[in-house]
């Protein structure tokens, strides 16, 4: 276990054998087959130079164990939070490789003695789940080159989806298992005299957005620090009795998780029967749906005159959310009789009583959702419809952050047939602060985002106090939304 300082305590830990297995509200539920049949089928070919792995330092970490929170669990079977961050770099890969590559694998290793979850692995005791680290567990890290257009592929028009999700590593499953496997991997993908692209996916169940930034603003500071020691943004806190569960919520997740993990598993294998007796030979899944990612920009004095619009005091998340939610229908076509849904993610570190310190690690996060009607949405008054929904889903956490929390679950899988309104990031993240010593960012992308048609939302890397919101969509579906966005 952990100390409540957030440090492992070796009096306190569990030993295991080496060979012992083992503000984002986007969610998906898959199965170890169908994420190796997406992984396979949308990776583009690149240079692989190296594929390593990153440990903390030896002995610098006792085995220990963290026992999930229904926060946690409610993430048990989601897949991979997967982002990536384009770096102006002006050389070339063999200049990369002898004076940078070395210090940010030896600034990752120190991050990691205090980040040590993410080396490790999820495992199920009966019907309670952990994650464990044993000394010398480690994260997948791949180097790789590409010859494509730095300049195209970190803008913000539409892209191949499909060459941007090659530049994410996979995340691999057990054969077999429902759970398990990896909760972090890395890859620098470099393109030559142009710039670099850092790409790391996360496990849902590891930790939300406001934890994963803290450990990738830690790693950068060391980095840039030169990795001589950590340099830690907000040290990591582990103590999981400060998060209080009685009503029970970590049985009903982890019962209503199963059940829909084997629904997906029994979709997934339906779907790959279904691809694999298909006669068409026209590409594979992903081409043929002719998915693009794009990123729009709302600036500060646009964002001003949507809260005016609205008429009431709103705030800049939920000003961006009803405009893009809005833009999301009329790009639908849906029939007006329709409800739209919205489900996003809430951080709930300061709504519990007590409240948790802004370090925490792991899930924090509850759900808020919101419907209206198609028809009105797409009409004149959208925005402020849209506005006005999600505002009082907003307002209605006020009461009580975890009240109807045993419902949660239940009506995410209800709604996500739905293609419902979701959210992953949050301006707050200030993703855009991520300086490993090749300055800021010149664009962040959430690439985990065509599962269910969900957007991405940043601060602007750019405009000073706007907005950055990413979708993935088809090449159809972009048109009409960069259409409304812009009307």
């Amino acid at each position: 276990m952990v100390n409540k300082m957030g440090l492992p305590s070796p009096s306190k830990t569990r030993s295991f054998e080496p060979s012992a297995p083992l503000f984002t509200f986007t969610f998906t539920f898959t199965s170890s087959s169908s994420s190796a049949m997406a992984s396979s089928s949308t990776q583009k070919p690149l240079k692989i130079l190296e594929q390593s792995h990153v440990s903390p330092p030896p002995d610098s970490v006792p085995s220990t164990t963290i026992p999930l929170t229904f926060f946690d669990i409610i993430w048990l079977f989601s897949g991979p939070v997967q982002r990536l961050f384009f770096y102006s770099f002006p050389h070339s890969t063999s200049h990369f490789i002898n004076y940078h590559l070395p210090t940010l694998k030896t600034s990752l290793s120190l991050t990691l003695q205090s980040f040590f979850p993410l080396s490790g692995h999820v495992r199920q005791l009966g019907n309670e789940f952990e994650l464990f680290y044993i000394d010398g567990d480690s994260v997948s890290f791949t180097v790789a080159e590409s010859n494509s257009d730095f300049k195209t592929l970190s803008g913000h028009q539409p892209r191949s989806f499909k060459t941007l999700l090659s530049l994410s590593p996979a995340l691999k499953p057990i054969p077999g298992e429902l759970i398990g496997g990896p909760l972090m991997a890395i890859q620098v993908t470099v393109f030559p005299n142009q710039g670099l692209c850092l790409g790391i996916s996360i496990n849902h169940v590891a930790c939300d957005g406001t934890s994963s930034m803290n450990f990738m603003k830690s790693w950068a500071a060391t980095c840039r620090a030169g990795a001589g020691s950590p340099v830690l943004a907000v040290p990591p806190v582990y103590d999981r009795s400060m998060v209080v569960d009685p009503a029970n919520l970590s049985s009903i997740y982890y019962k209503a998780s199963m059940e829909a993990a084997k629904a997906a598993e029994a979709a997934a294998a339906a779907e790959t029967l279904t691809l694999a007796c298909s006669k068409s030979t026209s590409g594979d899944h992903e081409e043929n749906m002719g998915l693009v990612s794009a990123t729009f920009t709302l600036r500060k004095d646009q964002l001003e005159k949507l809260k005016k619009m609205m008429g009431s005091k709103s705030s800049t998340f939920v000003v961006a959310c009803a405009h893009a939610w809005t833009c999301l229908m009329r790009s639908r076509r849906q029939p007006e009789e329709r409800t739209a849904y919205a489900a996003f993610a809430v951080d709930c570190r300061h709504r519990l009583e007590p409240p948790l310190p802004e370090g925490y690690f792991g899930n924090c996060v509850g759900a808020a959702f919101a419907e209206a009607n198609a028809g009105e949405m797409i009409g004149e008054e959208g925005v402020k419809v849209a506005g006005e929904v999600l505002k009082k889903a907003v307002e209605e956490l006020g009461g009580g952050v975890l009240r109807g929390a045993e419902k949660w679950l239940e009506k995410v899988i209800e709604v996500l047939p739905k293609r419902p309104l979701s959210v992953a990031g949050s301006p707050k993240f200030k993703v855009y602060e991520t300086d490993f010593g090749w300055g800021s960012p010149e664009k962040v992308e959430v690439v985990s985002l065509e599962k269910n048609g969900s957007l991405s939302m940043a601060e602007s890397g750019k405009e000073e106090g706007g907005v950055e919101i990413g979708l993935v969509l088809t090449k159809e579906e972009m048109e009409e939304f960069s259409l409304a966005f812009h009307a």
